[in-house]
């Protein structure tokens, strides 16, 4: 075990079930990822939705369907 990982694990990050995860991830074919992918993100941009009024007011009373129709947020 490297120092890094010992240091997470003292911190009480879930290494082995991220490690799981991760080769859970790999073993994964192309389509299956992308679809994996598209539902995290959907899910980042609810949430961020449901959280965060700013946003909220930016998108509207209405979550859009598309990815073209959100927001995009810069500094």
């Amino acid at each position: 075990m490297s120092l890094f990982e010992k240091i997470l694990t003292i911190k009480g990050y879930p290494l082995a079930a991220a490690v799981k995860e991760l080769q859970r991830l790999q073993s994964m074919g192309v389509d299956e990822f992308i679809h994996w992918q598209q539902n995290k993100a959907w899910a980042q941009a609810r949430y961020h939705y449901d959280n965060n009024l700013f946003y909220k007011n930016l998108v509207g009373n209405i979550f859009p369907g598309k990815w073209e129709d959100l927001p995009v947020i810069t500094k």
